[in-house]
């Protein structure tokens, strides 16, 4: 009876400690920025700013949005404005007509809810819902964005 006892104490005496491993998402997590550090992608939380362009997408559930970005070089001629392209049920539209990169942004992984490019970055807002092979995906597209915009 008094091993019982002395199980039970050590038991919950030890049981909080297991609510500081990580849990598989967070896991998850872990590894998609740590593949996008790995292909010179940086990783910023969706500012409120940003939110009312991807409040448009019907694909926004209101999760956190992170933002998976490229710096660009101090290119030739910095972009005036900022150009945007949402997912929606039909594709992507985008706030710059003149511009056509739907070949591309088909090529995006299903989770990836607006792409933005400006003068300093080019990148994507998405849910970090997917697996290290998408930011491989959003990483190699994200260049040929790059290197696209650089001849806007």
């Amino acid at each position: 009876m008094s091993y019982l006892i002395i199980l039970i104490v050590v038991v919950l005496a030890i049981s909080p400690i297991f609510q500081f491993l990580p849990s598989p998402r967070q896991k998850l997590i872990v590894r998609l920025r740590e593949t996008a550090f790995k292909n010179g992608l940086y990783v910023e939380c969706c500012k409120d700013a940003e939110l009312e362009l991807v409040k448009e997408s019907e694909f926004f559930d209101g999760r956190e949005l992170m933002f998976y970005g490229l710096r660009r070089s101090g290119g030739k001629t910095p972009l005036v404005d900022s150009m945007s392209w949402v997912r929606d049920r039909n594709g992507w539209c985008g706030d710059s007509i003149s511009i056509d990169l739907s070949e591309t942004l088909e090529k995006l992984p299903r989770n990836v809810i607006a792409v933005k490019i400006d003068s300093t970055t080019c990148g994507v807002f998405w849910t970090e819902n997917g697996s290290e092979n998408d930011v491989c995906d959003i990483a190699n597209l994200l260049r040929v964005f790059k290197e696209d915009s650089d001849r806007f």
